[in-house]
């Protein structure tokens, strides 16, 4: 019988470059900057979450609330919208991470404050350490999938396809099955980790 793990690490991912461009304008919350300017804050809220790809999926065009944003900042949505979510949203910004104590004692840095505080590089050596269970092939796809290795950007499946000489379905399923490995389907947080494996690089 598989141990009930020690803790459930939460991570929430967010656009980082639309959130300091908020701060820049002074605006601390969304909900503030959508009253300044009279915008839906459900519809930022999903840039803000990134729910939403940048452009529309059938014209290459970007959407009428990214372009009612860059207007609001006086800039462009290429400042604001990461360039890996100009065509793709996450599917969920949140993740949970089932870790045992010795997994999460790589990660934490205990203060005097109950709360945890996360170190990049730590989460780094962690995911590392579990990417090194899977296959030659199998961390090849994901590293390129999701963008994990030093100086690289999250690659479509079609770039790997032709990178690897593999077909797309191939790449789909390889990175299927390697979610399945590195978080058990009875947690029933692949598509949380593939939210935040896809962003990781960009934070």
């Amino acid at each position: 019988m598989e141990e009930t793990p020690d803790y459930n690490v939460k991570i929430i991912v967010r656009n980082g470059k639309l959130i300091a461009k908020m701060r820049e304008a002074g605006y601390d919350t969304v909900a503030a900057f959508c009253r300044a300017f009279d915008l839906g804050q459900t519809h930022v809220q999903s840039v803000v979450n990134l729910r939403v790809s940048g452009m529309k999926k059938l014209r290459p065009e970007w959407r009428g609330v990214i372009v009612e944003i860059a207007d609001a900042l006086n800039c462009a949505p290429e400042d604001f919208i990461p360039a890996a979510h100009w065509h793709e949203a996450l599917a969920k910004n949140t993740f949970e991470l089932p870790m045992t104590g010795d997994e999460a004692r790589q990660l934490v840095h205990h203060g005097a404050s109950p709360d945890f505080n996360l170190n990049k590089a730590d989460v780094r050596r962690l995911l590392d350490e579990r990417l090194s269970r899977l296959s030659k092939r199998a961390q090849k796809v994901m590293r390129m999938r999701f963008g994990l290795n030093p100086d690289t950007r999250p690659m479509t499946g079609s770039e790997i396809s032709e990178k690897m000489k593999i077909s797309r379905g191939r790449v789909q399923q390889i990175e299927a099955r390697a979610l399945e490995l590195l978080v058990p389907r009875d947690h029933g947080e692949q598509n949380e980790l593939r939210s935040y494996l896809r962003d990781f690089s960009d934070s």
